[in-house]
């Protein structure tokens, strides 16, 4: 008779645990959220010439890493990402295009600035393209800030009209942010901020509308983040299930012996 009665405590424990997994895959989904645009920040996003303090406390945009268009730009991917692709059609820009920060530089001893390019995909107007695709790891932070420059080439028209943040095969998704007023189209670059919580695994996409010129043009993305590993579902119905094995044992432990 115990031994029924403690496996029927042990049963509950693992059903329990089943729900607890449901419930961590649910409350811990991927969500994306548009935070924010910073206006006519200029050429200082990884310097604290251009104060950001109320974006990113060290005022540095792209601590984590960073993707820059053009023939001047470079890439660093962020240790929790395992992939960051870009559209590969690039236009390099020219001397009407934005001068910013040059990434590999600054923060640094001999901060210098480069001319940036852009993304140059043409869905059209209004048409939408992917410019965009980074993965997670195994580790990931609790939220990770993605930015987004635009409004840095020598033309507003070809400027895109709008910006998403997608999860791919998955339920998160930002809101469309429209790009179309007349601060992201001043030739001055501006940033536009999302946060995005992340599992591990999963996969991302910078969606951009195209503008009047029908390009879907991206200058740059920054990635900051909170830097505090979250877990992942499995390892929260671990604990579950081990919290539940724990109290399923005492359970049986107070039982009368026969």
């Amino acid at each position: 008779m115990p031994f029924t009665r403690c496996t029927q405590s042990f049963l509950r424990a693992f059903t329990l645990c089943g729900v607890l997994l449901g419930l961590s895959t649910i409350g811990f989904a991927g969500t994306i959220t548009y935070i924010t645009t910073d206006f006519d920040l200029g050429s200082g996003w990884r310097t604290s010439s251009v104060p950001k303090t109320d974006i990113d406390p060290n005022d540095v945009l792209g601590t984590d890493g960073w993707f820059v268009a053009g023939d001047e730009g470079s890439t660093q991917i962020p240790a929790y990402l395992t992939s960051l692709i870009s559209d590969g059609i690039v236009f390099g820009g020219d001397s009407g295009y934005a001068s910013i920060d040059d990434p590999n530089t600054t923060p640094g001893l001999t901060p210098s600035l480069i001319q940036s390019g852009t993304l140059n995909p043409f869905p059209g107007p209004g048409g939408t393209t992917i410019d965009l695709t980074f993965t997670f790891g195994a580790i990931v932070p609790s939220v990770v800030q993605l930015g987004l420059m635009i409004d840095n080439l020598d033309i507003a028209a070809y400027n895109p009209d709008a910006l998403q943040v997608v999860q791919v095969g998955g339920p998160g998704a930002s809101s469309v942010v429209d790009t179309t007023g007349a601060l992201y189209n001043d030739r001055v670059p501006d940033w536009v901020f999302f946060d995005i919580l992340p599992q591990p695994g999963e996969t991302y996409e910078v969606i951009v509308t195209g503008g009047t010129e029908g390009c879907a043009c991206l200058g740059a993305a920054s990635f900051d983040s909170s830097n505090i590993p979250e877990p992942s579902s499995f390892s929260l119905a671990g604990l579950g299930a081990a919290f539940f094995a724990v109290a399923a044992l005492r359970r049986f432990r107070r039982l009368p012996q026969r």
